[in-house]
């Protein structure tokens, strides 16, 4: 889905914002029939009667086919189970099996929600807590925003916005900087993304961080486009060189495999902002409205690129031109 620059007025900014932050990102969507995705994994396990059945499948769903289990074995692609099993259990940032504690938790929680959809609708027309199943669900993850809030010391200022997964949350900067990339300010509007430590991110980034779609199914259940090179946003209609995204890609490693020292690598990525910036489109303005730079905490390897003194020379040089992002999807931190 492509949406014109005419379309990204504040109205339209703030029902974006909005979405994001009350229902998660859920892939481009605005289908107002689209079924409730509870309704039908209720109907499916015999009305919600068998809730752990139910369970499973709410798991596999809202995020792509990562999530999906394969009918023969039972497993993801990443070889992980959707339910409880037995064995060593091992964690992983990228895919864990749920423990017998963790599901029966979410069996709970979802048997709250299927008793407030059954009270919703025989209470229909009569004042209740929640109007809506939608609305238990706002509260839901309200209540877990404000849970993570409160573990990581954070204050009222610092907004928490929930997705399936870390490349669905590159979707969120490259949304920024396209916004930001927008005012008529003596600059195109084009975005320049650039991504670290190539190779040791999610295989998706590049793509997310264009503001493409990188997996075949999306968030809310409809197939994707990925590898065609639909963008869920950017392409403005009958005008392609507005808000378009360019990207590079910086390897932490040379080709040997050595990796490079902590002052190779912000020289690099030093250079790679510097570049985008004196480009000049075929009008003679400066090309780029604005440069994401993504600093990557924690890379498979547990390596970080750039360092927190490259960005912060970068945004002293050029301001919000560029725009940094912190990228530790990977979980691999300390202090």
């Amino acid at each position: 889905m492509a949406l014109n620059v005419e379309d990204y007025s504040q109205e339209y900014q703030r029902r974006v914002a909005r979405d994001f932050y009350y229902k998660g990102w859920r892939g481009a969507s605005d289908d107002v029939t689209e079924a409730d995705q509870l309704q039908v994994v209720l109907k499916a396990t015999s009305n919600g009667r068998d809730l752990r059945a139910a369970l499973q499948k709410l798991l596999e769903s809202g995020g792509d086919e990562r999530s999906l289990t394969d009918p023969k074995t039972g497993l993801t692609k990443y070889h992980t189970p959707s339910s409880p099993c037995a064995g060593i259990h091992r964690s992983c940032c990228t895919s864990n099996a749920p423990s017998e504690g963790s599901f029966c938790r979410g069996v709970d929680t979802l048997r709250q929600l299927a008793m407030e959809a059954k009270n919703m609708s025989r209470q229909r027309n009569h004042d209740m807590i929640y109007s809506s199943p939608e609305d238990l669900f706002r509260k839901l993850l309200c209540d877990i925003r404000e849970r993570l809030r409160a573990v990581f010391g954070l204050s009222f200022e610092d907004i928490i916005n929930l997705f399936p997964s870390g490349t669905d949350a590159e979707l969120l900067p490259a949304l920024l900087a396209f916004l930001r990339a927008l005012p008529k300010n003596g600059r195109g509007h084009d975005v320049f993304s650039v991504v670290t430590a190539a190779g040791e991110v999610g295989s998706g980034t590049m793509l997310a961080a264009m503001g493409q779609h990188f997996a075949k199914r999306l968030p809310s259940g409809r197939p994707g486009s990925c590898g065609n090179g639909e963008r869920v946003f950017g392409f403005a209609e009958g005008n392609p060189d507005a808000g378009a995204f360019s990207s590079a890609t910086l390897a932490m490693r040379d080709e040997s495999g050595r990796l490079l020292s902590e002052q190779e690598r912000d020289r690099n990525v030093e250079e790679a902002v510097r570049q985008a910036l004196a480009v000049f489109g075929e009008d003679g303005k400066p090309k780029y409205g604005c440069v994401v730079v993504h600093m990557v905490v924690g890379s498979k390897t547990g390596q970080c690129m750039p360092s927190a003194d490259c960005l912060d020379r970068l945004v002293a040089e050029y301001g919000k031109l560029v725009l940094p992002v912190v990228d530790a999807c990977q979980g691999r931190l300390g202090e």
